[in-house]
């Protein structure tokens, strides 16, 4: 098994390092004996940095070093059985991916480009497509994996994706709008995660976010961005800059009997005064936000992964969710 890991994620690697680690775990590199070919198979995971060929290919710059790197790229990509693509997704956005990029422009990238680029990435009618020019023949599908979180995830990402989507639902995820732009160009089986992605540093398989965590998500994220989140801190912290050392001893411990009371299950605060409601509305705010923490960083294997494949012929293109059961989920035309 031969990997090609395409980092567009972060200039840090911090995906990227992460994945292929695993991967190496999942694929180690001494193989084994392929009984149906009669050979040795080895395993090899190659991870490309992107980024830069991204931002010269973004700017039109096709100099000297971005043909080598790109060559170095579809080389690669033509040889591999498997390409995954890294970058980085956010909940509720189906139209862009993000690139942490240090020290250039990065930020947003739109489906268009990031289709754009990686058929870029890929090679033509020569080499790994083994296809002979003149003499016929079509290229070989490839098999590509978008490492991208919430990317096979509707724009309406609260609905549930265990259960029926409408085929709207499932054409709004940026995985549909990706595979629709590059399935046509090329013969290409794709999958693509519902939730956040990370892996298993054991054992190298891959971690989806469960259904209730990516609810946990958001309404963290809602509260973090809230208002009423934002009084609450800022009152917080007045409260302790105005105290003086001896008074902020007090506050001291008047929060830790807050915190004892909260964990004894408490709910009637009317005889406290207003410092004291400053405390409480602030450690019942923190005890919110630890257990949405908690709560969505659940991720486990064998879920949220959704398979997409193109048939030329009858132009009509296939979503499958694969677990915990393989379902087809639409088919129908592009």
């Amino acid at each position: 098994m031969y990997i090609v890991f395409l980092n567009l994620a972060d200039t840090q690697r911090v995906l990227s390092n992460k994945s292929v680690a695993a991967l190496r775990k999942k694929y180690p590199a001494y193989g084994g004996w392929n009984p149906v070919y009669y050979y040795w198979n080895n395993n090899a995971v190659d991870e490309i940095d992107v980024i830069q060929l991204y931002h010269q290919w973004k700017r039109g710059q096709r100099d000297l070093l971005y043909i080598q790197g790109m060559n170095r790229v579809r080389l690669c990509c033509g040889k591999a059985d498997k390409i995954m693509f890294g970058v980085h997704g956010n909940v509720g956005d189906t139209d862009s991916a993000s690139i942490e990029d240090f020290g250039t422009a990065g930020g947003k990238v739109t489906c268009q480009d990031l289709a754009a680029f990686f058929l870029e990435c890929l090679p033509g009618t020569q080499g790994g497509w083994w296809v002979v020019p003149g003499l016929g023949g079509s290229p070989r599908q490839l098999h590509v994996s978008l490492i991208m979180c919430f990317g096979a995830r509707a724009q309406a990402h609260l609905a549930d994706h265990t259960g029926n989507l409408s085929e709207a639902a499932i054409k709004s995820s940026f995985a549909y709008k990706f595979y629709k732009l590059i399935c046509v160009r090329r013969p290409i089986l794709m999958t693509a995660r519902t939730g956040s992605v990370s892996f298993d540093e054991n054992t190298g398989r891959s971690l989806v976010q469960t259904e209730d965590a990516v609810k946990a998500e958001a309404e963290y994220n809602e509260l973090q961005a809230a208002v009423m989140t934002q009084r609450i801190n800022d009152m917080h912290d007045n409260l302790w800059e105005r105290a003086s050392p001896d008074q902020r001893k007090e506050l001291r411990r008047r929060k830790d009997l807050i915190d004892a009371e909260i964990q004894r299950g408490r709910t009637d605060w009317s005889m406290a005064s207003s410092e004291e409601l400053v405390l409480i509305r602030f450690a019942l705010l923190k005890q919110k936000i630890q257990a949405l923490t908690n709560a969505k960083d659940v991720s486990i294997a064998k879920h949220g992964k959704f398979v997409f494949s193109y048939d030329s012929g009858t132009q009509q293109v296939t979503v499958l969710r694969k677990y915990p059961t393989p379902r087809v989920i639409y088919q129908g035309a592009l």
